[in-house]
Order: structure tokens, then sequence, then C-alpha cells
């Protein structure tokens, strides 16, 4: 997708210096969805390709001009289009380095589009979600605010600030403490407002209408124009169905469990009746049809080691996808009950994995609930009869094939925080943090190949080197091949055995080969010796 006109000014502002692309110069913490973090340095072409990233939750500038942002602000700066990591070349392409190359500069003359504002439809659901007896009001609610650098703030006000709240880019959601009740982020609100975004100034028109002072109209629900009535989405899944699963978590069937069956952590060996490590954990495939915020529950039921009677195991660790593993946590009374797996968490269409790791042996779990319905509570009408659901009900949902790959495996190589030296015990050359992403459609094998020039010449000659190898494994000394996966990015550390006769200042050329398959990349490099 190509970058706007206003993407590019956006860019500039956000992501350079003094309002232009830059090379190099600012310097962010890169934040991972797997709660990972990174330090880094580079450019503007640099920042855009870690915000293109699907593996990125958020950047923080910690230079001027300082921020933080997610690939949702650059996507919005863009006038609602993707961005993706081909769009930072374009970038790079235009950032003055070198000096001979053009440098793309912040142009006051074609500004940002104005806002939508808030629609019909949105203007209802903020007075259904956000107000009282489904009014805009201009206090009486209550509700804790949650940033997403993880700090809260209990406060109260109107239908406006709550907005307002939500429009801020720093807010990861707001949850309402007194009646409208709810939990609700950005997503939710623009959704409302039929996918358009809403800002702060559209807060204050909000303002106007919420009947303070008296003498001023105060908005209402419009039952002439309700917004599209919404059925709320309900994902069984039982814990029998499952993709994966490592003992000692183990099958058992029980009458009063969901589809006569649940899954128990053994705590003895079934065969042997030694004690086992609570090392197991099952894995589900989940397809989530709309991206929305959803809570988790689940079915769970506290179990006992036999030899202490009086320590109930009741809890289970918790992971979707790659995001940080949490604790699920069900009371001790020894009976089947539902709690909380997420209580609220945000996820986009399409398909996730969903594991159940051991925390307690002998806890038992048996079914999980997942719905957009923040406010529903399980009924014994959701357990479903023994026998009912077969083992093999497994809803796949739907798969893209891709064509076989053509032309050459593309990367983006980053080399900002690259450490050059030489291992003390046999001296071999190491290159440290050398960051590599693969920005084609379909995994990659690569191998990094380094050259030696006597001198520091300022350029990659084609020939007289005095050292060409390969980086090696720092054990076995053989040939290193990296798979990497679409849109996964690697941090290596490098390792070349160069003669010791190499000495002085020399000249460092580094080479990426690359190929779809290894194979092919082995063919490619089966002459480079090193």
């Amino acid at each position: 997708m190509t970058i706007t006109v206003n993407g590019k000014n956006w860019i500039a502002q956000k992501l350079g210096i003094d309002n232009c692309f830059v090379s190099s110069g600012i310097s962010w913490t890169y934040y991972a969805i797997d709660g990972n973090t990174l330090d880094e340095t580079g450019g503007t072409a640099q920042l855009v390709a870690r915000l293109a990233l699907s593996t990125t939750d958020k950047i923080v500038l910690t230079s001027s001009p300082y921020g933080t942002y997610r690939y949702n602000d650059l996507k919005s700066g863009n006038g609602g289009q993707d961005v993706t990591l081909t769009d930072s070349i374009g970038i790079r392409s235009e950032d003055g380095d070198p000096s001979s190359e053009s440098q793309y500069c912040y142009d006051a003359g074609t500004p940002p589009p104005p806002s939508t504002g808030i629609t019909a439809n949105g203007k209802n659901w903020i007075a259904q979600k956000l107000g009282i007896d489904n009014c805009f009001v201009p206090s009486g609610i209550s509700w804790t605010y949650y940033a997403i650098d993880g700090n809260t703030l209990d406060e109260t006000g109107g239908t406006a600030q709550l907005v307002a709240r939500l429009a801020l880019s720093t807010t990861d959601k707001v949850v309402l403490t007194s009646p409208p009740y709810g939990t609700y982020r950005y997503n939710d609100l623009k959704a409302g407002n039929d996918g358009y975004d809403v800002t702060l100034i559209d807060s204050i028109s909000i303002k106007a209408e919420d009947g303070d002072p008296s003498s001023e109209s105060q908005f209402c629900y419009d039952a002439g124009t309700p917004p599209p009535p919404t059925v709320p989405i309900k994902i069984f899944k039982e814990a029998e169905n499952y993709i994966e699963i490592k003992q000692p978590m183990v099958v058992k069937e029980n009458a009063n469990a969901s589809n006569g069956k649940y899954i128990i952590n053994l705590f003895n060996d079934p065969i042997t009746g030694t004690e086992q490590p609570c090392a197991g954990y099952a894995r589900y495939r989940i397809n989530i049809p709309s991206s929305s915020t959803y809570k988790i529950i689940g079915r769970m039921k506290a179990g006992y080691v036999q030899d202490r009677p009086f320590t109930w195991h009741d809890s289970f660790y918790a992971q979707i996808d790659n995001k940080a593993i949490i604790d699920w946590h069900g009371d001790s009374s020894g009976t089947w009950n539902w709690s909380n797996i997420f209580d609220s968490i945000y996820l986009e269409a399409g398909i996730h994995e969903l594991t159940i790791y051991c925390r307690e042996a002998e806890a038992c779990f048996d079914v999980m609930l997942i719905t957009d319905d923040l406010e529903y509570v399980p009924t014994s009408n959701d357990i479903a009869p023994p026998g009912s659901i077969p083992d093999d009900a497994e809803d796949i949902g739907p798969y893209e094939f891709l064509p076989p790959p053509e032309g050459l495996p593309t990367i983006y190589l980053f080399l900002g925080d690259l450490e050059m030296s030489q291992d003390g015990i046999d001296w071999h050359f190491k290159m440290d943090h050398v960051n590599v992403t693969n920005t084609s459609t379909h995994p990659i094998y690569i191998a990094f190949r380094v050259k030696l020039f006597k001198g520091n010449i300022g350029a990659c000659p084609t020939y007289g080197e005095v050292f060409d190898g390969l980086d090696r494994t720092a054990t076995a000394k053989t040939k290193r091949i990296i798979q990497l996966d679409p849109d996964e990015v690697a941090e290596q550390d490098l390792d070349f055995y160069q003669p010791l006769t190499i000495q002085g200042i020399h000249t460092v050329c580094l080479y990426v080969h690359g190929a779809w398959t290894s194979d092919d990349l082995e063919y490619e490099i089966k002459h480079i010796g090193g």
C-alpha cells in the first residue's frame, strides 16, 4: 500500500527530526506483543518498519521528537490505509542519505483531512453505553481509567469526559464502575461510530449536548434511528477438543462435565504411581468472527493431592497467541465453577491460539466460553449434555492458500545495534546484534557471509578480499542456516573463523544469502569456505 501525502506528513512530524525524514539520530524502545523489549537507534525508515511488524505492540521514542505510537496511529495518519514493511523502503529513499538523495520534509500546504465527526449511530451508541438513561450527561458516572503503560486512575464525570478518555492514544481501556457499567476500548467507540475515528475535538460536541446548563439541549438515544442490532458472539470450546495436548494433562469422563468430559493435570503417573512434574498443557484454536473486545470464561474444578487433603489446587496458567502468560484461578469449593480467564482482551478477527498450562496438579477444567458480551454470566444451559459434541469438533475457520513464491526473498536488515569484536579465546571475528526481518510473504532461509578487505577503503570491491567466509556455530563450527517466517524478526550473533594472520584495520563487508528452500540455499553457499 502506497503511503499518502498526508501519511508522509504525519511520519515526517511524528517519526522524523525537525519535521523531516532522517536516516539516523532517533532513539526508541521497541515493545513486542510477547512482552520483550529492545532499545534501538536509527532513522525514520526503521521506525516505520518496526511499527508495520505484526509482532509489534508499541514504539516509545526516547529522544526528540518523543512520543508513543502503535501501528493504528501510523495507519490513521495514513488516512486509514495500511502501511507495510515494503513502504518503509520508500521512506528510506527520501531520508537524505546519501547527501545526493532528496530529503522529504513536512508540507504544511497539505493538511490532513478534517474529522468525519460523530455519526447518528455513533451518538446513539455513546448515549446508551456512556450516558445515563440513554442520554448524554455532564456528571454522575464513575470509572477506572487504564493507561497502556499500566497506570490506573479512578475518575468521575460525564459522557464528554468518557469520550475524551477513550480517544486518547495513551488509553488502554475504561471500566465503568457505576451504571451503565461496562468495559470499553477505543475500538469499541470507533465501531459504534460506523467505523469512523472519534477525536478529542469530537468530545466537545458531546459536551454541547449534555444538558448543562439547563438551557442547553440534552441528546438522548433516538429509538427511531437505532444502531444495527447486535447478537452477542458466543464461542464454546470443550476442553477435550484440543489441537495439541501434553501429559500429564489427560482427558477423563464425568457426567457433570460439559459433554461428559474434562481435562485434569494428574499428580501421579497413571502407570508407575509416582509423582510427576506439573508440565502439561492443552492448546486450542479459536476462530474469532469479528475484531472486538472479548471475555474468556472457563469452567474449572479444584482438586487436591491425596496426602494433602486441605490444600486445594484451583488454578492454571493461560496464554493467548504470544501474549503474556497469566494466572487463571477458580474457587476452592471442589465443585465445577465458572471464572474469568481474561476479563477483557481485544482480539482481531481470524484464528487465535489459546493455551492452558498446568499450574497446580489435580486441577480440572471443562469448557471455555469466548464472548463479546462482557457482562454475560454462564448458566446451566451452557453445559452440553454428555456425548452431544464429537471429540473432533474443531472450528478451523478460513485459510488463505498462497501461490508458490516468485522472484527473490526480501529482508530488512537493521545494524543500528551492531557490535564487532574478536573472541578472547580463539580470536574468531564476531558481529553481535544483527537484526533481520523477513519482509517476504513466505518463509525463507538465510545465511550470513563476510568478506574482509585490507585497510579502510570505504567500499566493498568485487575482488581482492583477504577472507571470505560464512557465519558458523560457535561450537561445531558448522555453517549456520536461519529460517524466518513472514514478518519474523531475529537478532543474530554472528561468528566468522578468519585466519589469525589477519591483523590491523580491515573493511568488513556483510552479505546475506537467501532462498525459499534450505536445499536451494545449501546449493548457493556450498562453494564458500572460511
